[in-house]
C-alpha cells in the first residue's frame, strides 16, 4: 500500500443491485480508510429519486454498478454526470469487459474497478480521486480541443504540418499545448525536434489508468512552451485496447488546451480509435495524383464513420506554383472543398531538420504554418485581426 501521510477519506454512494458484487466491493476498501460508503442502494433508482439522496448526502463520490442492466445503468451514469457536476463516478462491473469500459468512460465516468477486486488498484483509483478533491477539481472542468492530422500517404508532410501548427499555437496564443505523435511504427516528431526522451506514447497507453501529474510530467518533454509526447524509439505494433487510448486522451486534454495529434494511416486501429475522439480533422494530400485518389478514398472512410463535413478539411500540401492540376481539378478528385494549401517549401524544411527547430516563419511555409495556426485559436494579442488566407475561418467558433 502507498505510504502517506494523513489521508483525505471521500464519502461514497454505492448503487449496486448485484449484491454479491457489492459484498465484494465493501470488503476491498474496507481496509483502504479512503472511501466511506454512506448510502447503499441496492437497486437502480429513478433520476429524480438520486438526485434526491444524493443532494440528502453530498457525497464525494457514485459508486455504481453497470452490469446488472447496462442501459438503465448507463443512462442513469450520463444522467449523474450531466446533473452533478462535482460529483466523481466510479463504475463496477463483475468482470474486465472493454466495450463496457469504454462506454463508461465516453459517458464520463472517472475510474472503472472490475471484480476480482484488487486491494492495489482500488487504492490508486480512490488516491486519483482523493488528489482531484484536493485540488480543487479544477481539471474536471476543463478539456481542451483534440486536432488529429492524417496523411492521404505517407510521405505527404502531415507530420511536419502537425509539429510546425502545435508549435505556433503554443507560441502565439500562450494556451496549453500537447503534441502527440501517434504513429507507432513510424512517428518522427521526436526526430524533427532531436528530442531525448525514456518514455513514449506507448507507455501513457499502457498506464493509461494510472496517469497523474508525477507521471505525466515524466512521459511528455517539454519544447519552447510545448510538451511532446513521442512515439516509441523502435517500431511497435501492439494490441491496444480501445478504452485504454480513450483514457490517454481524456487524461491529456485535462491537462491540455489543445491536443495536436500526428496519425499514421487511418488503416491503423490506433488512428481510427483516435480519429473518434477527435473535434477537427485535417486530411493531409499532396498535389500527385496517387496521393488525390487515396485521399478521396480517406475521406469516404471518415464519413463511413460518422464524420459531418464541417468536422473534416482537406489540406494539399507540398503545392508548387505550376501544378499540372488546378485546385478546381484536385476538388473534383476529391469531392471535397480544399480548406488550405501550404507551398513546397523543401530548402525550409532541410534547414529545419538539420537545425532541430520549427519552420522559420519568414519562409513561404513558416509564413503558411502561421496564417493555418492564427486561424484555429485567433492570432495573437495586438495582431491584425484580418489574414489574406482566403476560406479560413475560426475553428474553434464555428457552431
Amino acid at each position: 500500500m502507498i505510504a502517506t501521510g494523513k489521508r483525505t477519506e471521500l464519502q461514497a454512494v454505492l448503487i449496486c443491485p448485484d449484491r454479491t458484487l457489492a459484498q465484494q466491493f465493501s470488503n476491498t476498501i474496507a481496509e483502504l480508510k479512503t472511501l466511506s460508503i454512506v448510502a447503499d442502494l441496492k437497486e437502480y433508482p429513478t433520476a429524480p429519486a438520486l438526485d434526491q439522496r444524493l443532494n440528502q448526502v453530498q457525497p464525494d463520490v457514485a459508486v455504481l454498478e453497470v452490469g446488472s442492466d447496462r442501459t438503465t445503468a448507463l443512462a442513469l451514469l450520463s444522467h449523474v454526470v450531466a446533473a452533478h457536476s462535482g460529483l466523481s463516478v466510479i463504475g463496477l462491473h463483475s468482470s474486465n469487459d472493454p466495450e463496457t469500459i469504454l462506454q463508461c468512460l465516453r459517458r464520463g465516468v472517472a475510474e472503472f474497478l472490475h471484480a476480482p477486486f484488487k486491494e492495489a488498484e482500488a487504492e490508486q483509483a480512490i488516491m486519483r480521486l482523493v488528489r482531484r478533491k484536493e485540488s480543487g477539481g479544477r481539471r474536471a472542468q476543463t478539456r481542451g480541443k483534440l486536432i488529429a492530422f492524417v496523411p492521404a500517404k505517407g510521405g505527404s508532410g502531415a507530420t511536419t504540418l502537425a509539429a510546425n501548427v502545435a508549435h505556433r499555437i503554443s507560441r502565439a496564443s500562450q494556451r496549453r499545448v500537447l503534441l502527440a505523435d501517434f504513429d507507432l511504427a513510424a512517428g518522427t516528431a521526436g526526430f524533427l525536434f532531436k528530442l531525448n526522451h525514456n518514455y513514449s506514447l506507448l507507455d501513457a497507453i499502457q498506464h493509461s489508468h494510472q496517469l497523474d501529474d508525477s507521471l505525466w510530467g515524466s512521459l511528455v518533454v517539454s519544447f519552447e512552451g510545448m510538451d511532446i509526447l513521442a512515439s516509441p524509439e523502435k517500431p511497435y505494433a501492439p494490441q491496444l485496447e480501445a478504452y485504454r487510448v480513450h483514457e490517454c486522451l481524456e487524461y491529456a486534454r485535462s491537462r491540455y488546451d489543445c491536443v495536436v495529434v500526428d496519425l499514421a494511416s487511418i488503416s491503423e486501429k490506433l488512428s481510427l480509435a483516435t480519429l473518434k475522439e477527435a473535434d477537427q480533422v485535417f486530411l493531409v494530400s499532396n498535389p500527385e495524383l496517387p496521393t488525390l485518389f487515396l485521399a478521396r478514398k480517406t475521406l469516404a472512410v471518415l464519413e463511413d464513420l460518422g464524420f459531418q463535413k464541417g468536422q473534416v478539411r482537406v489540406l494539399v500540401n507540398r503545392l508548387e506554383r505550376r501544378e499540372e492540376l488546378s485546385l478546381s481539378d484536385m476538388e473534383k478528385i476529391f469531392r471535397f472543398p480544399i480548406y488550405a494549401t501550404f507551398p513546397n517549401d523543401s530548402a525550409s524544411v532541410r534547414r529545419s531538420l538539420t537545425e532541430g527547430k520549427p519552420v522559420a516563419e519568414n519562409s513561404d511555409l513558416g509564413g503558411a504554418y502561421r496564417k493555418f495556426s492564427d486561424s484555429l485559436f485567433g492570432p495573437p494579442a495586438g495582431a491584425r485581426k484580418k489574414t489574406s488566407m482566403v476560406g479560413l475561418k475560426t475553428l474553434f467558433n464555428e457552431s
